[in-house]
């Protein structure tokens, strides 16, 4: 069975690492920057999982989209990973209080990202033994490295004053 998970991020970078973590056989991938533009997607396609940051551009933040989200009979079922910066403790209390499922401070593991996107769908990615796994596993492994390298070179060039 396909399961459809939205990433909403308004970088670039953290929506391809996310994207590449979850880049399974039976995951059908959305993106969005924005708040605004995640909830017109959902209204199109109903996600399973929601992996969805709380600081975004726009009119709502991520704690508002997934308290919205919440409370709506159509769209409660969706599962919601709060993955922020934001990890102090009263952060974490917020996406308590707008229901979220999960929440995962940056920087973060794929490797544990990928075990709660399975827990929460009742998949079993991690231990799977299929050569379709595998080559995607692998596929992943090269892409993680390289996207790795491309951020480290990203950020020293920022460091750097070469880019903004």
């Amino acid at each position: 069975m396909i399961k459809k998970v939205l990433i909403v991020d308004d970088s670039r970078d953290i929506r391809k690492l996310v994207a590449l973590s979850l880049s399974f056989p039976n995951f059908k991938l959305a993106e969005a920057e924005s708040a605004e533009q995640a909830f017109s997607l959902i209204k199109q396609d109903i996600p399973d999982l929601i992996v969805l940051d709380v600081m975004l551009a726009g009119k709502l933040n991520g704690f508002q989209l997934c308290k919205q989200l919440k409370n709506d009979p159509l769209y409660n079922k969706i599962k919601i990973i709060l993955l922020t910066a934001k990890g102090l403790l009263m952060d974490v209390q917020e996406g308590i209080s707008a229901k979220s499922d999960a929440y995962m401070v940056k920087p973060f593991s794929p490797t544990v990202l990928q075990k709660k996107v399975d827990e929460l769908l009742h998949v079993d990615h991690l231990t799977m033994h299929s050569e379709d796994y595998r080559a995607v596993a692998l596929s992943n492994a090269k892409s993680d490295a390289t996207l790795d390298m491309c951020l480290r070179s990203s950020n020293q060039r920022k460091l750097n004053g070469l880019v903004k």
